[in-house]
């Protein structure tokens, strides 16, 4: 049986309940690792954040652009 990838996209908005930084209520969204899935902006239901993935924290060092965190 074939299992299907997937990436966890994560808010890191401080100041919204289903943050990664409520370590006990963050809110993870698991989509398929699809190049569709990494074109597409994902948001926060609960803040409108943007949501981040680890790859994309990778990439965002490499790159020198550091980490976006709302306020």
């Amino acid at each position: 049986m074939k299992t299907e990838l997937s990436i966890s996209y994560y808010c890191f908005n401080k100041a919204c309940f289903g943050s990664v930084y409520n370590h006990k209520y963050a809110q993870v969204l698991r989509l398929p690792y699809t190049i569709s899935t990494f074109r597409k902006k994902h948001t926060c239901l609960l803040c409108c954040s943007e949501l981040i993935s680890l790859v994309d924290l990778d990439i965002r060092q490499v790159m020198g652009d550091g980490i976006f965190v709302a306020a």
